[in-house]
């Protein structure tokens, strides 16, 4: 059953998923947080004082104090909306977080790069 596989590129959903995830992301912001100026120097104020801290365990502290962000709320719920099952979305999700790091607004499409570069590479060595 399709609605128990992971979303990535391959998946015969994939390109209506990458349509719903264009459209709820220019309709909101991503799932991450705003990316605006004011965020980031907040985010890099934060990185500064733990950087800065006297200790590892005020290190720590400051770290733990800022409030756990989902970068991947969007996806999570467009998945949901889509039918995929609670574990194809935390396979999804993880898949994303491993391979890129990113959030809502980036991971689908460096997704679809890494899978695009796979096939050329694919496709060169059956030529050879």
């Amino acid at each position: 059953m399709m609605n128990d596989c992971k979303m990535e590129p391959g998946h015969p959903n994939w390109q209506e998923f990458r349509r719903r995830m264009d459209q709820a992301l220019t309709s909101t912001q991503c799932g991450a947080g705003p990316h605006d100026e004011a965020a980031e120097a907040r985010e890099r104020a934060r990185f500064n004082a733990i950087e800065n801290a006297p200790s590892m365990e005020a290190a720590i502290e400051i770290l733990d104090a800022a409030p756990p962000r989902d970068a991947f709320k969007i996806t999570r719920i467009v998945l949901a909306e889509m039918g995929l099952s609670e574990g194809a979305i935390a396979a999804t999700v993880e898949n994303f977080n491993d391979l890129t790091g990113y959030c809502d607004c980036s991971a689908p499409t460096a997704i679809s790069n890494i899978h695009d570069v796979g096939r050329s590479v694919d496709a060169h060595r059956n030529r050879n």
